[in-house]
């Protein structure tokens, strides 16, 4: 990861931690995690699990999350990356013929088996276009890790 990747993500960290601390004290407490998810129709959580993310969060086990507990939690979340035999075994599920490309009929039956919809043609072609850097009409395995780990 770069160092402009590495502050990008700090910086985006930040904002998420500044969404969470509605009151601005610097840290979060269970109150305020409690309100924010619900707001979102993320759910209610019950004590226990606010008790439980509190403790894999927050490194002195209390009833606030630090922003140094946030980051160094979130850090690895956003920076993972797929390993590359990960990559390669999503990106032969898309290759339906195993013939080490994946072309538009290949992405979009694909993509619909994910989804359960009909993904329309206007944006498969969208998609082959932002991908297929090369202009040959299918996605290879370098388009693809490079689609993955830009994502």
């Amino acid at each position: 990861m770069t160092e402009n990747n590495r502050r990008k993500s700090i910086t985006d960290i930040r904002a998420a931690f500044g969404v969470f601390d509605t009151n601005n004290d610097g840290c979060i407490d269970k109150s305020e995690l409690k309100n924010l998810l619900e707001k979102l129709n993320l759910g209610k959580l019950s004590n226990s699990e606010l008790d439980r993310i509190f403790t894999a969060v927050s490194s002195a086990n209390s009833d606030k999350i630090a922003w140094k507990d946030f980051l160094s939690y979130m850090l690895p979340i956003v920076e993972y990356k797929e390993t590359d035999e990960e990559i390669r075994a999503v990106f032969a599920k898309f290759d339906k013929n195993s013939d080490g490309f994946i072309d538009k009929r290949e992405l979009r039956t694909s993509l619909s088996e994910l989804t359960g919809e009909i993904i329309p043609e206007i944006e498969i072609n969208e998609m082959m276009e932002s991908v297929d850097k090369n202009c040959d009409g299918r996605i290879d395995i370098h388009e693809f890790k490079e689609l993955m780990n830009n994502e």
